[in-house]
């Protein structure tokens, strides 16, 4: 049995599939639809929820996110959630401000936002514009911009904490006691799934030895998405978030001992106290949704190629204790990882403990890490340097990357470079040729070959910039201390008569905070109701040779599959312009086209089913890029040209003509509102549609 607090109510669940997160648990057995499902990746905060653990007679309140997590490991916790926060029919304080700070605009990021904003008001009851920016860096907004969350944030700052939470804390440390009090073990089962959560180390390492196929879940940041979007069904979780010899932090003589459970948020400090200038890279690890919940032991055994952590310790000559029933064995981290996303633990084997030396004299260290976005972002490259340098000559240098190759690796031509060399540029030149001679690294969607190569070695200048610039050196976590626009000032110096100025709320902005604004996809779902699924294009341009719909037909809850032959009369979409087929026919123009629908008892379902399509394709050379367009007049629209005031003469009459070309990389567009309808058929063939 799991359970735990719902704001003050006990929940207590006897059977339900381990599988089942807690997003999906509010939405669809507690009918609590105020948070959203935006991404189910934990990358957009739309799902973010406050969970409040007990701390030395107290609760300590983190925002995670809703959509990865099992709700099974919420046991002993407290859930909070946007429907919890009005105190009576008045909204909590941080609800307020974003109402008055005009901070929605379709409201569907909203409830993440004020679970964000109430996490760090707890925490921090007069944050800085930078502790703002943190605690919002994993919550993503497509319409109303930043600006005015910020400025709620900062204007919340005045109102106080006293809440219901506050008034309530001590009765909810009994209710939270009362529910920890017992020492056996968590299980629960569903849907013949099983979930353990072991108490201690003895006990994980036997059930270990029970179900040796059993999926380890630590904060679920990784695994998780393997149940939301990998649609696998985990059989066996056995969670380690409540095993007390892995959440302990310890220091021994030259070697500081994280437990492989441990949060990056709670391993912080420790980490920053031997080496402040991880401070950056930590900052930038994910958002702080992922942070309170993802772990170093998790983040190393995922053995992903572009972790973050990885290099850091790598270059550190970190170790790991391994356990495997009563056997224990200490490793080097650099023999742990053996191929893309393989490593040396053997079945059953699990770790127990990270060994990190500490910080010694004299010696130097940094870690960068290149990506798209300052947060919530994965890296393209990310690189860590330990050198020690003596009377100008490198005496030790270990050099460690991720995202260039398919584990994260010592970059050993590297350091021999540097190795018992003069520290100055020539040398440094030496270093950055050398990487070519380490790593081969593969181009993707988040950067090229020959650009993560390129800013691999513009980071070993860095270094050497760092170092030779001391505390000049630039922090990229740095944000301008700024004053709000509002917070503060006046806001209409000018008298101003009628209804000109006038400070005027979004009608809906109390709805949208207090999350009792219903779209689509929150309104209840009627008896037979099916779920549609769209099988997409895996490829940008070609003709589709054979399209075998077999296997989704006969998957499991599927009811009927179609595709653009059944679609009788107009099946042209385009909202302007025609050129958009509903479904695509012979031609598919880019990655992600729809090609055929499903329609199954569940979304779930329908997504799975919608895998199953065997399509061959005669791939045709894609348009890639702007300039490839223009060169082969590859148009969307025919151009329109407004041409006024003799341009063209004034600029070949200019005196001075300064001719350039301006590229823009590419910018991801995030779709947060959910891209829903729902169908509901009427007599006389009619059909009511909300979208």
């Amino acid at each position: 049995m799991v359970r735990f607090l719902q704001n003050q109510m006990v929940q207590e669940i006897d059977e339900l599939d381990p599988n089942t997160s807690i997003l999906d648990y509010l939405r669809e057995h507690l009918r609590l639809c105020g948070t959203k499902d935006g991404c189910a990746s934990g990358d957009c905060g739309a799902c973010t929820v406050v969970i409040g653990e007990l701390a030395q007679k107290e609760i300590c309140y983190k925002a995670i996110n809703a959509c990865i997590l099992p709700v099974a490991t919420l046991q002993g916790k407290q859930l909070i959630t946007v429907e919890d926060m009005r105190q009576g029919d008045a909204l909590h304080p941080v609800q307020q401000a974003i109402v008055e700070q005009h901070a929605s605009q379709c409201g569907f990021c909203t409830p993440g936002f004020v679970m964000s904003m109430f996490a760090l008001q707890k925490n921090k009851s007069q944050p800085e514009r930078e502790d703002i920016i943190d605690a919002l860096g994993g919550n993503l907004c497509r319409c109303t911009g930043y600006r005015p969350l910020v400025d709620a944030a900062l204007n919340m700052s005045h109102k106080g904490v006293d809440d219901q939470f506050s008034r309530y804390e001590q009765s909810t440390v009994a209710s939270l006691e009362a529910i920890n009090r017992s020492t056996d073990s968590v299980t629960l089962r569903g849907n013949g799934k099983q979930y353990f959560s072991p108490k201690n180390a003895d006990e994980l390492a036997q059930l270990l030895l029970q179900y040796p196929q059993a999926r380890i879940m630590a904060g679920g940041t990784d695994l998780g998405l393997e149940i939301t979007q990998e649609l696998r069904d985990l059989e066996v979780i056995i969670y380690v978030g409540q095993v007390k010899e892995l959440l302990i932090i310890s220091e021994s003589e030259g070697i500081l001992e994280i437990g492989a459970a441990v949060s990056l948020t709670d391993c912080r400090e420790a980490l920053l106290g031997q080496y402040p200038n991880l401070r950056d890279l930590l900052e930038r690890f994910g958002s702080l949704q992922i942070r309170n919940l993802a772990t170093i032991g998790g983040n190393i055994a995922n053995a992903s190629p572009i972790g973050d952590m990885p290099p850091v310790l790598l270059g550190l000559g970190a170790s790991l204790v391994l356990r495997c029933g009563e056997q224990r064995r200490t490793v080097l981290l650099e023999d742990f990882f053996v191929s893309y996303r393989v490593t040396a633990l053997q079945p059953s084997e699990f770790i127990e403990r990270i060994l990190i030396p500490k910080a010694r004299p004299g010696h130097e260290f940094r870690a960068y890490k290149i990506s798209k976005r300052l947060s919530d972002d994965t890296s393209s490259t990310c690189g860590a340097f330990h050198l020690h340098i003596e009377k100008g000559i490198v005496g030790h240098a270990s050099i460690a990357f991720s995202g260039l190759s398919e584990t994260p690796r010592r970059a050993f031509h590297c350091e021999q470079a540097l190795l018992h060399q003069p520290w100055n540029e020539t040398t440094i030149e030496s270093a950055m040729q050398a990487l070519e001679q380490d790593f081969h690294p593969i181009s993707d969607f988040r950067a090229s070959s020959a650009y993560r190569m390129r800013v691999s070695k513009n980071l070993v200048k860095r270094l050497y910039l760092d170092i030779e610039g001391g505390d000049a050196s630039l922090s990229l976590s740095q944000y301008p201390s700024q004053e709000s626009h509002i917070v503060g000032r006046e806001l209409n110096p000018v008298p101003l008569t009628g209804v000109i100025g006038l400070d005027l709320f979004h009608d809906s902005a109390g709805k949208h905070t207090s999350g009792e604004a219903v779209y689509t996809d929150d309104q209840l779902e009627h008896l037979n109701c099916l779920h549609a699924y769209v099988g997409l294009s895996q490829i940008a341009r070609g003709q589709i040779r054979k399209l075998d719909l077999t296997a989704v037909r006969q998957a499991e809850g599927v009811r009927e599959v179609l595709t653009l032959d059944d679609v009788p009369g107009h099946w042209d979409i385009g909202p302007v312009f025609p050129g958009d087929p509903v479904l695509a026919g012979r031609e598919v123009e880019y990655w992600g086209q729809p090609i055929f629908a499903v329609a199954a008892t569940s979304q779930r379902l329908a997504r799975k089913a919608a895998r199953l399509a065997q399509v061959e394709y005669e791939e045709l050379e894609p348009c890639l890029s702007i300039k490839e367009a223009l060169k082969q007049e590859n148009f969307v629209r025919p151009p329109h040209v407004q041409d006024t005031g003799g341009v063209r003469e004034a600029i070949a009459n200019a005196p001075h003509c300064l001719t350039g070309e301006l590229r823009i990389g590419g910018q991801d567009h995030f779709y947060l509102e959910g891209h829903v309808s729902l169908a509901l058929p009427l007599e006389g063939n009619g059909m009511l549609v909300y979208t």
